[in-house]
């Protein structure tokens, strides 16, 4: 049973239907808590990535259950508890971030608390580290300037302005040569050209970033907080809803592309939303 439902994601057809941005939510509201009830420990796919989704939603007045979220939020609060790895501690930070944007924490306590943690864990040169820096990230991976972007959020958010200052002067000397990296920066609201201009000259015409889920929403996210850059939002905000599959979610971003991994499907879906919402108006309340 628990193998079925791990992999239920590889049961929906392999025709995209453009279910629409509540498919997709009511899809997260079903696996989020879903991990949890099977295998008694929280992941930072589910209760991380997709957690943060789902609360993004809530605050951009989305209809979503709390129930959904409540083992999640549960366990955001208990922050010593949260696995020891770096990328994973980002992870969960960021959600209990997106908890506290969306009115579900009263209590700012828990959130300086993990930001204490998160500055002692920052590098001298004003990045954060994870698991592994020499690849490309992937949707539960992320990559160096995404985790950065993502930890100097919460260390502003908690007040601790000199922290999110360091990162973000270490981000905008970033070069970065890839997708990913320069998503990353941009995400942090540096307004580094070389990333901008990468980003634009790697769109393909389909609308997409190389074909992949994770790699068109982390684009979509990165030049939506830059701005300017209307046109080719919209081209991949058209293909990632093109390519969603008719459960709800998106197909698994993994390096090499074309495995099979639930997390790294969870996180893709998760990102996918992200960008969706961050890239929604009026002319295109499609969903």
């Amino acid at each position: 049973m628990k193998a079925l439902i791990r992999f239920y994601w590889l049961l929906a057809p392999a025709l995209p239907a453009c279910a629409g941005l509540s498919e997709a939510i009511a899809y997260l509201e079903e696996e989020v808590p879903r991990w949890r009830r099977e295998n008694k420990c929280h992941s930072c796919h589910n209760n991380g990535d997709g957690a943060r989704a789902l609360w993004t939603a809530a605050a951009a007045g989305k209809r979503v259950d709390p129930a959904a979220l409540a083992d999640s939020l549960a366990g955001l609060l208990r922050p010593a508890e949260w696995e020891p790895k770096p990328l994973a501690f980002v992870q969960y930070a960021a959600a209990l971030r997106a908890a506290s944007q969306s009115g579900a924490i009263a209590d700012a306590a828990a959130e300086t608390r993990v930001a204490e943690i998160l500055v002692k864990a920052q590098a001298d040169d004003g990045h954060w580290k994870v698991d592994e820096e020499k690849v490309a990230g992937a949707p539960a991976t992320y990559g160096p300037e995404i985790a950065t972007a993502l930890a100097a959020a919460v260390v502003e958010r908690a007040g601790m302005t000199a922290s999110a200052s360091k990162a973000r002067r270490w981000l905008d000397t970033r070069r970065p040569a890839g997708i990913v990296g320069a998503a990353g920066v941009l995400m942090a609201g540096v307004r580094n050209q070389d990333a901008a201009l990468l980003l634009v000259s790697k769109q393909a015409a389909n609308g997409s970033w190389i074909g992949e889920p994770f790699d068109t929403a982390i684009a979509i996210l990165g030049l939506a907080r830059l701005g300017g850059r209307g046109a080719e939002i919209r081209r991949g905000r058209e293909w990632l809803l093109r390519n969603q599959l008719s459960g709800g979610g998106w197909a698994a971003t993994t390096r090499p592309s074309g495995g099979d991994s639930y997390a790294q499907h969870i996180s893709t879906t998760s990102w996918a939303v992200l960008a969706l919402l961050a890239s929604e108006g009026p002319e295109r309340a499609r969903e």
